[in-house]
C-alpha cells in the first residue's frame, strides 16, 4: 500500500513536470511564431513602401518630361 502511493506520486510528479516542459516549449514556439510574423509583416510592408515609390517616381518622370 506504501509502495503504491509512493509510486503514484513518482507518477504524478513526473506528469507535473511533463507538463511544464511542454508549456514551456509551446511558449518558445509561439514566440517565434510572433517574431517571424512581425517579420514578414515588416517585409511585406516594405515591399509596399518601395513599390509606392517606384510608382510615385514614373508618374513625376512622366509629368516632368511631357507636362512641360
Amino acid at each position: 500500500m506504501i509502495e503504491e502511493k509512493d509510486h503514484s506520486k513518482k507518477q504524478t510528479a513526473e506528469m507535473d513536470q511533463s507538463k511544464q516542459q511542454t508549456a514551456e516549449k509551446d511558449q518558445s514556439r509561439q514566440e517565434e511564431l510572433n517574431e517571424d510574423s512581425l517579420e514578414s509583416m515588416l517585409e511585406e510592408q516594405s515591399r509596399s513602401q518601395v513599390r509606392s515609390d517606384y510608382r510615385r517616381s514614373l508618374g513625376n518622370e512622366y509629368s516632368r518630361r511631357y507636362m512641360e
